[in-house]
């Protein structure tokens, strides 16, 4: 199990790269007023640029809501993030996919 305060912000990020795979985790929130996730697909640039207290930009998002396949495969890490209040993670798997 993971435990993180959320104070300050901040992600944790896999070793490796990842393009195709499966997760699954749990996760929960302490207490209210949170936010917890996972990030994937994080570029090299992003961590790079990462400065304390901060989330990573990732290149992904989109104005656009509507529902869409993702065109072209991505790579880069999978990140857990916490902010503002303290969350438990556990039971973290990632299967990679051909």
């Amino acid at each position: 199990m993971l435990l993180c305060s959320g104070k300050p912000i901040g992600a944790m990020h896999t070793r490796q790269r990842f393009t195709n795979f499966e997760m699954v985790v749990e996760w929960r929130h302490l207490r209210p007023a949170g936010n917890s996730g996972v990030f994937a697909w994080v570029p090299d640039e992003a961590l790079a640029q990462l400065k304390p207290d901060a989330l990573p930009e990732h290149g992904h998002r989109s104005a656009d809501a509507r529902p869409r396949w993702l065109a072209q495969p991505r790579t880069g890490y999978l990140c857990l993030e916490s902010e503002g209040s303290p969350f438990e993670f556990k039971n973290i798997r990632v299967r990679e996919l051909p």
